[in-house]
Formats: structure tokens, sequence, C-alpha cells
């Protein structure tokens, strides 16, 4: 202590304390180790960023409490509560509450994107396996629903739809346009063989709650795609994109230049020919530059057809 003109003052403080207010007649009133707006000499406020409350120990600042919609979520106090809950994926609505694989986080609720085409664009390492997408928005009638995405595919972002395998009995042409739903059993969803055909309710929404860009069938041997075709979706119906002047892209490069006889999904029923496409029919000898997605004449371990939203 000091006196200076009959009046006592602070010469120096005892250590872990300051004069901060500068009032003698309180001597070193504050403790440096535990004051937020002191902590480890006077002055230095605990000013971090997006917290509600900060606190000092041993002289060193931390976080009380974090602002409203944010979370110290790494645990480190040197950048305050640095998640915004609102959005982030890893951290959704609280500390380690991570979304599913590709989904985002919004207003702290995590909520699928509406196609495989959306979660590539999203997130473009995106590997193929399930998902969940929700096609017409979160609150909507639809719903959300459990999909295969073929991430890799001519660019990748295709949506599994419908998948035949062979041996399994049914027919093709009337699962396609009314066979049984089947898409929240999840042993389905992927591009290999299964023990049941797979249709999806996404079906029964084509270009209303799902818009339909482009529809690629591709037919396997065991884990390998053998062919493909890729045809024009946009303002086409459930049965109508399956039309050789919807096709962009083929296997068969001369798809365009060659006649058909049948280009059809329900083709030659009688013989268990769906999906049928021919250039000249005389029987099975004398078939030329046909292929066939069927049930009776099956010439490929299953076929998957996927579709794409931009």
């Amino acid at each position: 202590a000091t006196c200076a003109a009959s009046t006592c003052g602070v010469g120096s403080c005892a250590p872990n304390f300051g004069d901060c207010d500068g009032v003698a007649a309180n001597g070193c009133e504050t403790d440096l180790r535990a004051s937020p707006a002191h902590c480890g000499a006077c002055g230095r406020a605990c000013a971090l960023p997006n917290v509600a409350a900060a606190t000092c120990a041993a002289s060193t600042c931390g976080v009380g409490s974090c602002a409203a919609s944010f979370g110290n979520c790494d645990g480190l106090a040197a950048n305050g509560c640095e998640t915004d809950l609102r959005t982030a994926i890893s951290h959704c609505g609280a500390c380690g509450s991570p979304c599913a694989a590709g989904a985002i986080c919004a207003a702290g609720a995590c909520a699928p994107l509406a196609s495989c085409a959306a979660i590539l664009a999203r997130f473009p390492s995106s590997p193929s396996g399930r998902y969940v997408i929700d096609p017409d928005g979160a609150g909507a009638a639809f719903g959300s629903i459990p999909v295969f995405c073929d991430m890799t595919a001519e660019g990748g972002g295709w949506t599994m739809v419908y998948k035949l395998s062979a041996g399994v009995a049914g027919e093709p042409s009337r699962l396609w346009s009314g066979g049984a739903v089947n898409d929240e059993d999840t042993a389905y969803l992927s591009v290999g063989r299964s023990a049941g055909h797979y249709v999806s309710r996404l079906l029964g929404a084509w270009n209303a709650a799902v818009p339909v860009n482009q529809v690629r069938v591709a037919v396997y041997t065991g884990a390998t795609e053998g062919a493909f075709l890729r045809f024009n979706g946009a303002g086409s119906n459930r049965t109508n994109w399956f039309a050789l002047a919807r096709v962009q892209s083929a296997t068969w490069s001369d798809l365009g230049s060659q006649g058909q006889n049948f280009f059809q999904i329900e083709g030659l029923g009688n013989y268990g020919r769906h999906w049928f496409i021919n250039r000249n029919y005389g029987g099975c000898p004398a078939d030329r530059k046909s292929t066939r997605l069927n049930s009776s004449h099956t010439v490929i371990s299953y076929a998957v057809f996927c579709l794409k939203k931009k």
C-alpha cells in the first residue's frame, strides 16, 4: 500500500489479484483467476464468438453457455461456440447429432434431399449406396423413402425405381404398371440380384411429385453392367418414355439407324417377351437385333431401372 497526501493507495497487488476498478478504497478487488471481465489481467475480457456467458478459471477464459442455436462442439474455448446447430450436418440441433449420409441440416433438423441427383450435387464425393430422399419436400404428402443411388454411371445421380431379377416369378410389364410396392425393404437396395423384384412407389408419382429428367435401363450379368439404354424422360409418363425417339444413348450405337419391329414395354406378352426391342421377328432362331427383359426367355441376371431428376 501507499500513502500520499494522507490518503492510502494501492502500490502493488497480491499475486492473482488486481485493482481493476482503480478505487483504492477496496484495494485489489478483482480475482484475476476467476473474473471473466479481467481474466489473467485487468481489462482482459473473455470475449468469445457466439458465447452467451463466458467463464474464467485459473486465469483462462472458457465457455459457460452458448448463444442460442450455437454449440461448442469441438470443446475448444479459444473459438467459442463455433458450430451453428441450425445448419451443421455433423451437429444438427445439438453437438454430436449427425444427419444421415445425403441429408442436410435445416433449422436444426435433418432433412433428406429430393433425389439422388440432388444428393450428388450437394455432396459430390457421395458413393453409390443406400440413401433416404424426399421427392416433394419436408412436410408434403409423399414423405421420405429409402432408395439406392447409383453415383457413378454416366455422371451418377441415378435413383433406382425398379429392378428385375432372373428366376423370380412375376410378369415384368404388370409389375411396372401396377406391381406391389416393396421399397421399404432395404434388402433390395443395391444393383445386385435379389430374391424378388423391386418396385418403388416413385413410379406412381412419375412427373408429378417426382419430376423425371432422364431414365436409364441397365442390364447386368453377375456384378457387371453388360448394356444400358438412356432415355429422355422430360414430359413423359410411366409408359411412353420407352420409345426409340426418346433414346439419348445406348450400348447399341446403331439402334437409331435400324428398323424396329417391336419397341414396347409389353412386347410379346404371350411369350414372356417384355421390354422388347426387336428388328426382325420370326421366332427365337430367326430373331435379330433384339433385347428383352423378360420372364420366360431370361438372358440376363437382372435389370435396374433408374431415374434422374435435375
